[in-house]
């Protein structure tokens, strides 16, 4: 209801799949990227997505979420997972994608960011089985 009130949309794709996983610690991080992409995207919308995966011939799934928002300035992806760094337009604690960092490699995962200003932003999330 919020997304379709901002007049924006919410596109979810991905197989029916299974993981094993800690639920209490991705619904946080899974929470937290929805939050800033909803926060940060005006128009357009946000698609999350996720899929089986293999790196290094080891099994895994991934996790995106992709939005047609502001986007970040390449000088600045490196610091939006730091503790208490926020953006020159934020009104956030700062703490939110630290959080995710943190959270995903607690449970074994990597997050990569690819963001361009005026293009939006992609937060993707790896879970590789050991």
């Amino acid at each position: 209801k919020l997304i379709e009130g901002k007049g924006i949309y919410l596109k979810v794709e991905g197989p029916s799949m299974t993981a094993m996983t800690y639920p209490d610690k991705f619904h946080i991080i899974l929470k937290n990227l929805l939050t800033n992409a909803y926060k940060y995207t005006d128009k357009g919308g946000i698609t999350v997505s996720w899929d089986h995966c293999k790196e290094a011939g080891k099994a895994g799934f991934y996790l995106n979420v992709e939005d047609t928002g502001r986007g970040i300035a390449s000088d600045k992806v490196s610091k939006v997972f730091e503790r208490f760094y926020k953006g020159g337009d934020s009104d956030g604690s700062g703490l939110g994608l630290a959080i995710v960092k943190e959270l995903t490699e607690v449970i074994g995962g990597k997050i990569e960011l690819q963001s361009s200003p005026g293009n939006g932003s992609q937060f993707t999330i790896k879970f590789i089985a050991d």
